[in-house]
C-alpha cells in the first residue's frame, strides 16, 4: 500500500485540507501528517497525525516525532508533500 507523508506548517490553507482529506478517503493509501512545531489542527481528517517535537529536544511525548524519526518517515514514504 503506497504511503504518503504530508509535512504541514499551515493547515488553515484550504488546498492543504482538501488534498489530505481526499487522500484520507482512499483505502489504497496510507496517509500520515506531521505538523510543524507549535502547529495544531483540531479538525484533521482521520490520518496518522504526528507533531514535530520541540527544539531543543525535551522529553518524548506520544504523538510527537523528533528529527531522526522524521527522517525515517521521509525515507519510508513513497511520496512526501510539503505545505
Amino acid at each position: 500500500m503506497p504511503r504518503v507523508l504530508h509535512l504541514v506548517l499551515d493547515p488553515r490553507r484550504a488546498r492543504v485540507r482538501e488534498v489530505i482529506a481526499q487522500q484520507a478517503r482512499d483505502p489504497a493509501l496510507t496517509v500520515s501528517v506531521v505538523l510543524g512545531e507549535g502547529v495544531s489542527w483540531p479538525d484533521a481528517p482521520p490520518v496518522h497525525l504526528l507533531r514535530l517535537a520541540p527544539s531543543p529536544p525535551g522529553p518524548a511525548t506520544p504523538g510527537t516525532v523528533d528529527y531522526p524519526h522524521l527522517l525515517r518517515l521521509i525515507f519510508e514514504a513513497d511520496s512526501v508533500v510539503t505545505w
